[in-house]
């Protein structure tokens, strides 16, 4: 479980790093912490955000709506007038009953200006091997 061992060449004159394996998981650590070589634990986030830019130098409307697989409105995120810029916009994973979204896929449909395109979210609270 040692990362880094120090080796010794020569006359002692130097010392070399070698590579022994892969580098310990830090204690606590939930991305790094298989126990036992099982699933494990990563913490959902506590919020998401949409990211988006407003071209041009007009202020323009944007809308950002969370869709599930079925094509079906989960929320509404944004809708709203923008000034031209880059936008990062962050909401607690809340749909438009004030429930937390569950686990799966959805798709964030944004409609920018005069584009319009989509982005998948794939939004899952356990990794497994």
């Amino acid at each position: 479980m040692v990362a880094l061992a120090a080796a010794t060449g020569g006359c002692w004159s130097h010392k070399t790093q070698v590579y022994t394996g892969p580098p310990p998981a830090e204690p606590g650590d939930p991305e790094k912490d298989t126990g036992a070589g099982g699933p494990y634990w990563i913490p959902p986030p506590k919020i998401l955000s949409v990211t988006f830019t407003v071209p041009g130098t007009e202020p323009c409307s944007a809308r950002v709506t969370l869709l599930n697989v079925d094509n079906r409105p989960v929320r509404r995120i944004i809708d709203s007038v923008y000034a031209p810029g880059d936008y990062d916009i962050v909401w607690n994973k809340l749909d438009s009953a004030g429930r937390t979204i569950d686990e799966g896929w959805y798709y964030y449909h944004y409609e920018v200006c005069d584009s319009v395109w989509n982005k998948v979210l794939k939004y899952r609270r356990r990794i497994g091997r």
